[in-house]
């Protein structure tokens, strides 16, 4: 098999850019909003000029979505790392992903902020919006992905498919995220991992049900 060819200084050099950018504007729009931030003050921590957000980027936007896919893709490699890691029941390792992510809110919610006021920034503008949805999804479809595939390790047959219960709890999660930011006294974090639990223990309940069915209709 072939070696992947090497790249060059040059690529070299503008992927660590391209990196050290983004790690500062991360820093930058979460201490200071989306439309507060400045490309300047970006530029100037992470030792560049806007010129080289502008090349890299193209603007402000093209920034943040830049931003919000390194986030996605750190939140994907959690679901794998969380997933891989789990022990126990079913329902306590699905209540897992959701403990996770209520436990990083509460420690540092400010880059849920600054997406939030993204996410209205884009409504008003379709490419934007469709740009920022389809980052969104990964997380979402991440967690699909590895639902699917405990169920079919524990021979759980859902009643939803595994996808449309992982929309569900990564959407659920979400707001219940935004009502804790409103009202931190609104409910205990442990609340959404309680209901999640619940849920897939009453999946295990309808499998144990269906199966004492299936003995009783064979004797």
């Amino acid at each position: 098999m072939s070696n992947p060819p090497r790249r060059s200084r040059r690529q070299e050099r503008t992927e660590e850019t391209r990196r050290d950018l983004i790690d500062v504007a991360t820093k930058v729009f979460a201490e200071q909003g989306f439309h507060l931030a400045s490309l300047d003050q970006i530029a100037r921590e992470a030792g560049y000029t806007t010129g080289a957000i502008y090349h890299h980027f193209g603007d402000k936007d093209g920034l943040f979505l830049a931003v919000f896919s390194s986030y996605a893709l750190t939140r994907v490699d959690e679901v794998t790392e969380i997933f891989e890691a789990g022990e126990g029941s079913l329902p306590r390792r699905v209540r897992a992903f959701t403990d996770h992510w209520m436990a990083r809110q509460a420690t540092d919610p400010s880059f849920t902020v600054v997406a939030l006021e993204f996410y209205v920034h884009s409504l008003r503008h379709p490419e934007l919006r469709e740009a920022l949805a389809t980052r969104q999804a990964a997380v979402r479809l991440a967690l699909g992905r590895v639902l699917e595939q405990m169920l079919r390790e524990e021979g759980i047959d859902s009643p939803m498919p595994a996808q449309d219960i992982a929309t569900v709890l990564r959407e659920q999660a979400i707001g219940m995220t935004m009502a804790k930011l409103l009202d931190p006294d609104a409910f205990p974090d442990s609340l959404p991992g309680d209901f999640v639990e619940l849920f897939h223990q009453l999946l295990l309940s309808r499998r144990s049900s269906e199966v004492t069915e299936f003995l009783v209709d064979a004797r």
